[in-house]
């Protein structure tokens, strides 16, 4: 059994065994609970350990999923995932609403009940969230089911680097510029109407909803970046 007294210690171990073939690309890695156990870290150790390889796009994490390898430092998901943490907000935007609302029509019609159930259970935790960190984590997640939902594996992949810009300072900055207590309301408005038409099987719905969801968010970065 091997110690990792710091964060950083346990994440240079880690990225380490990723790039060693340890964990080979798409293989699910073990839990917070048991990688505690296996270094002697304290669970918050584990969790900024693994923050920091998800930032560096060496792992995705998702809610109820697990967490999952995404390749070396040399792999190409990797540049890619680097690529996209060096894009402008206005960028990133830009490609969500060209993919998103799509992505959303068809979770419409590919959605099983387990997907539903998954994407209103997210919802909830979203609306009930206190604070920025809490909310984004939640938001994330949501958009996140709903692409899952579409059950096509190249645009979650897609999708999942581009919801992994999430955790870089500069957005979290942005965030804080923009989610005041009014469009956070009305996030969940529109979170929650798109979350009944998903369960309706309404296509067109859910799409002009996340259309008008992402539009809103771009437009209120931009005017934030222009201030």
């Amino acid at each position: 059994m091997a110690q990792a007294k710091s964060a950083d210690e346990l994440f240079a171990t880690l990225a380490r065994r990723i790039e060693d073939g340890d964990w080979a690309a798409g293989a699910r890695m073990p839990t917070e609970r048991e990688l505690a156990s296996h270094y002697e870290a304290a669970r918050n150790t584990v969790r900024r350990a693994l923050r920091r390889l998800e930032e560096q796009g060496l792992i995705d994490r998702s809610v109820g999923r697990g967490t999952f390898v995404l390749g070396g430092r040399d792999s190409t998901g990797w540049a890619f995932r680097r690529r996209i943490a060096s894009a402008s907000p206005a960028d990133i935007m830009e490609v969500r609403l060209i993919i998103e609302p799509q992505v959303a029509a068809l979770a419409a019609h590919r959605a099983s009940d387990a997907d539903l159930n998954r994407i209103e259970a997210t919802l909830r935790q979203s609306l009930v969230a206190k604070g920025l960190a809490e909310f984004e984590h939640w938001d994330g997640d949501l958009h996140l089911a709903i692409i899952c939902a579409a059950r096509n594996e190249l645009l979650i992949d897609q999708c999942r680097a581009i919801n992994s810009v999430r955790n870089q300072p500069a957005w979290n900055k942005l965030k804080q510029r923009t989610l005041t207590p009014e469009r956070r309301n009305q996030y969940d408005k529109q979170h929650t109407s798109l979350v009944s038409a998903l369960r309706e099987r309404d296509a067109a719905a859910a799409q002009g909803i996340m259309r008008e969801h992402l539009l809103m968010i771009s437009e209120q970065m931009s005017q934030a970046l222009q201030d």
